[in-house]
């Protein structure tokens, strides 16, 4: 289970430290552009589908978004 804590919001831009099980793996975020992802480790293919399943149910049109996934050195 992925959880998010906001750091910063301002009108429809938000960007939120990114956690897996206590484990902190990035930030995640959104805007001008779409949503964009800055990870500290890879993901596996189950692990970015709950991400998403957990994003939209949580805000149904962020399914219309673009996306941009980068990973940190």
């Amino acid at each position: 289970m992925f959880k998010f804590q906001r750091i910063f919001s301002g009108g429809e831009q938000w960007t939120d430290n990114l956690y897996k099980e206590n484990e902190y793996i990035g930030k995640l975020g959104k805007d001008k552009y779409g949503l964009f992802i800055n990870l500290q480790r890879d993901l596996t293919l189950g692990e970015i589908n709950l991400l998403i399943a957990q994003l939209s149910n949580a805000e149904p049109l962020l399914l219309t978004e673009k996306i941009e996934i980068q990973k940190s050195s």
